[in-house]
């Protein structure tokens, strides 16, 4: 600051005697080289002479208020004055824009750009004074400077866009990138920066394009300072779809980046980071060439180095299993930093499985309720009594989604297996045989949570809806990255028929749409159908597995009868062995039996006995359409007898 303000004294000395320091003075070299290590005279480089006389009078006017010089007289007009020929329009008016760049100075639009004049401010003497904060209007855009030599995160993103956007930075041009928030868009591009050997601005144009437009402009051209401050390019993030449908938004945009469009076209690269769908060269009449960059989806090497980098950051330390969770886990990379923060907050011995899933639950964004719902669940495979075969086809759908960085990576399957990367289980069989237990069990052992399809909100008569229904459920699943889960399947996946009328093309034609969906799904895909037949061949092509459940064996309906149990649960005398062997009931049935009994049982103040559970028996045989007589109790019989 003492250099900066011997300067401008020295100035108002000049300004005294009705002239301006001349640059063949030795004392005004060595001051105007003292200020700010060579900031100032980097400064006059991009303002010009003209540039310079103004800037020396706005300096003044600001440090010196009450000596030679009034703030109205920063102008072009008045530094022109002191030169013996006049300056040429042209050159008038490229000095006032580049003025304006160093001044922040819109300008009123009715007054010729020569007279308007340009005011120094805090932040412009604070730079000069070696201040690299940004400007604290910019507050909410979250303005951040990273220079060349920075210290980065590790990017994980392919070469091709890391190529395309050093090109970019080099030539000097401006650039979109298309990819969802949270693939490291703006890491990339300071990536590409540093290769280039830029620096670079970035910030949130959010909060820009929804000012008022007097706020726009004026944040619009503190940005522009803060890029030509830093000799910097620019990076602009906030290009939501949500934003660009709302009406006006490509008016907003054009008055956000006007000053933008002047530094550009300056060869100051600038750069768009953008959700899918939106597609600002269009809106932007008068660019020149912006280049499009296309950021695809982390591949599974991607997301486990992410995993590996981050737990490291975070001090999980060697035990942390990146590959099971790059393979689990389809996270992006502030995601996949959140979690490994939550688990690294928890103690040592408590960073197992379910508190990773835990972890990346709370940090995935909830899906819609209604035509899709979250079910809670707590199951074992413990829980599930199914015999082992069906167990083991279970244990293979957990290994197909834990392995898969081993089987497509490591052993050099990827590139053979190009279609139908999606989980895919199809359990058919009788109701009340496990398959939704099932489904409940698989969501606890692969840790990802479970979302049930509600049909009946799905399937829509008029021709179209369903397909735009589903398509948004997979949309939804594939950000929230949760196993789908749809029960009686074979209503939407049903067995496509002859075609008789237009109705019957457009039914196989959203049965075929279906198929195609499911094999593009990534992700995890269970479904549920009483009947194996009902499904359509084509589909069974594309699933990956499928378990049959059977009416459960006598063993496994005596362990069912067991477990329905706690050991709190108070019984007397209950001979499961016969239970099991006398009723060949589901599983499900069991269930409900069991389950009534102990509710007549607390209504009595009594334990659970073999005549409430023949009386609940009864019950679910009647609602079969079965009606059991006295011989079907075989030898206890005679307690149904005493009910009577």
């Amino acid at each position: 600051m003492d250099a900066l303000l011997q300067l401008t004294r020295f100035v108002s000395g000049e300004l005294a005697q009705k002239r301006l320091p001349s640059d063949s003075d030795p004392a005004f070299n060595a001051l105007v080289d003292a200020v700010g290590n060579g900031r100032l005279r980097r400064l006059f480089d991009f303002c010009g002479d003209v540039g310079r006389d103004v800037a020396l009078l706005a300096l003044t006017a600001y440090l010196e208020p009450d000596d030679a010089v009034d703030p109205a007289d920063a102008t072009v007009e008045t530094a022109a004055a002191f030169y013996p020929e006049l300056i040429p329009y042209g050159e008038q008016r490229g000095c006032y824009e580049r003025l304006g760049f160093v001044f922040a100075t819109p300008g009123d639009p009715l007054v010729p750009f020569f007279r308007r004049a340009c005011i120094a401010d805090e932040r412009l003497v604070g730079w000069l004074c070696g201040d690299d904060r940004p400007d604290e209007r910019l507050r909410e855009a979250c303005v951040r400077v990273t220079r060349p030599g920075d210290a980065l995160q590790p990017l994980f993103t392919g070469e091709p866009a890391l190529a395309a956007l050093t090109d970019v930075f080099r030539e000097g041009r401006s650039a979109q990138i298309i990819a969802p928030a949270g693939r490291g868009r703006r890491l990339l591009a300071r990536h590409a920066a540093a290769q280039a050997g830029r620096a670079l601005v970035t910030a949130d144009a959010g909060p820009l394009l929804d000012d008022t437009r007097a706020g726009r402009e004026k944040c619009a051209v503190l940005l522009a300072r803060e890029a030509v401050l830093n000799a910097a390019a620019v990076c602009l993030s906030g290009f939501t779809l949500e934003r660009a449908e709302r009406d006006g938004f490509g008016a907003a945009l054009r008055q956000c980046l006007r000053p933008l469009k002047s530094l550009a076209r300056a060869g100051v690269p600038v750069v768009f980071c953008c959700d899918p769908g939106v597609e600002l060269i269009p809106q932007l009449p008068g660019w020149d060439y912006i280049e499009r960059v296309e950021l695809p989806a982390f591949n599974r090497v991607q997301r486990i180095a992410l995993w590996s980098g981050y737990a490291a950051q975070s001090g999980l330390g060697d035990a942390f299993d990146a590959a099971d969770a790059g393979s689990r886990y389809l996270l992006d990379a502030g995601q996949i930093r959140s979690v490994t923060q939550r688990l690294a907050h928890l103690p040592p011995d408590s960073r197992g499985p379910r508190a990773l899933a835990g972890a990346c639950s709370a940090v995935l964004p909830q899906p819609a309720q209604g035509s899709i719902r979250r079910v809670e669940t707590k199951l074992t495979l413990d829980d599930l009594k199914l015999p082992p075969d069906q167990k083991e086809t279970l244990l293979s759908v957990c290994a197909h989604v834990q392995y898969r960085h081993k089987v497509y990576d490591e052993w050099g399957l990827d590139a053979r297996y190009p279609y139908g990367r999606n989980v895919s289980l199809l359990m058919v069989g009788p109701p009340g045989t496990g398959k939704t237990m099932a489904a409940h069990v698989l969501s606890g052992m692969i840790g990802l949570p479970l979302y049930q399809i509600n049909l009946s909100q799905v399937v829509d008569k008029y021709i179209g809806e369903t397909e735009k229904r589903l398509e948004i459920i997979f949309d939804t699943a594939e950000k929230s990255n949760v196993i789908l889960f749809f029960d009686e399947a074979d209503s939407i996946f049903g067995k496509r028929s002859e075609v008789n009328d237009a109705k019957d093309k457009y039914a196989n034609t959203e049965v075929s749409y279906i198929l195609q969906r499911i094999e593009q799904y990534e992700g995890i895909v269970l479904l549920a159908s009483n009947y194996k037949k009902n499904i359509d061949e084509a589909f069974m092509r594309r699933i990956r597995y499928m378990i049959e459940f059977q009416m459960p064996s006598r063993e496994i309906r005596r362990e069912l009868w067991r477990a329905c149990f706690a050991p709190e649960t108070p019984v007397s005398g209950i001979d499961f062995e016969y239970l099991a062997r006398q009723f060949e009931l589901s599983g499900g049935s069991i269930k409900n039996a069991a389950l009534n009994a102990a509710f007549r049982a607390a209504r009595d103040g009594s334990p659970v006995t073999m005549p409430l559970l023949l009386d609940a028996v009864r019950n679910e045989n009647l609602k079969m359409g079965r009606t059991m007589i006295e011989q079907d109790f075989a030898e206890y019989a005679y307690l149904m007898r005493a009910q009577r």
